[in-house]
């Protein structure tokens, strides 16, 4: 099994698409650090270093939001 690394642009893909979803349904930074369980200065961290974002994560966006997977990895 392969380590993530950054040349790995699934999490760019993914945290962008977390960005947009946050943008079109109007969700604030407040409100999205707290579905993830984590604070605003990390979603700053995620925009830099998308693929610090774990899957635990991803998860609870998705439980939160009720977007499916596939909607989060789309281009």
């Amino acid at each position: 099994m392969r380590k993530q690394t950054k040349e790995s642009p699934i999490y760019d893909i993914i945290w962008s698409n977390i960005r947009r979803i946050q943008y079109l349904e109007h969700i604030t930074d407040y409100y999205l650090a707290e579905m993830l369980c984590v604070t605003e200065r990390t979603l700053l961290n995620y925009d830099k270093e998308p693929q610090r974002i774990t899957l635990e994560k991803i998860q609870l966006f998705i439980d939160a939001t009720n977007v499916t997977i596939n909607e989060l990895i789309i281009k």
